[in-house]
């Protein structure tokens, strides 16, 4: 019991560390919880990108790798955050520009239908064979053919690692 006194006590000072998903966190001295930005080689979100109109044509960025860092993308989550009468899905492909294939080819997004619904994207589904992204890059979406829809945008969570 001391032990867990010692413990709780340390974590609500400050002076102790716990490992998140995606970095490290601790107490502040308000009380709240406090993390620092992804650490080199610890896996998790990368970046998050809102409101992407997927009805429009054209590119938008996901993720800037940060100085000194290199990337690995393991996969992008697009969750649907607003869909509506949604007839023809849109084709997208992720990349650096001009290609904007080097992350994900031209994919349709069939079945990203009704709002609040989510689905994973990969680079590879046979090898899972990810491209190293150098310092400053800049990974885009880009969508080649638009929704054919009232609305659709989405969000783009971008999961990874830095090394």
């Amino acid at each position: 019991m001391k032990k867990l006194f010692l413990i709780l006590a340390l974590l609500f000072s400050g002076l102790a560390q716990a490992q998140t998903y995606g970095g490290y966190a601790h107490l502040g001295a308000d009380g709240q919880v406090v993390t620092n930005e992804l650490n080199t080689q610890t896996y998790g979100l990368l970046g998050k990108v809102t409101n992407v109109d997927l009805k429009a044509t054209g590119q938008t960025t996901l993720y800037t790798v940060p100085a000194g860092k290199n990337a690995i993308i393991t996969e992008i989550v697009v969750v649907l955050s607003n869909g509506n009468t949604i007839t023809v899905p849109p084709i997208a492909r992720i990349g650096l520009a001009s290609a904007y294939t080097e992350w994900m080819p031209a994919t349709t997004f069939t079945g990203l239908a009704a709002t609040n619904q989510s689905f994973n994207l990969s680079s590879s589904a046979a090898l899972l064979v990810h491209t190293l992204f150098t310092t400053g890059q800049v990974v885009k979406v880009d969508v080649t053919t638009g929704a054919t829809a009232t609305t659709m945008t989405a969000s783009f969570y971008v999961f990874g690692f830095l090394i």
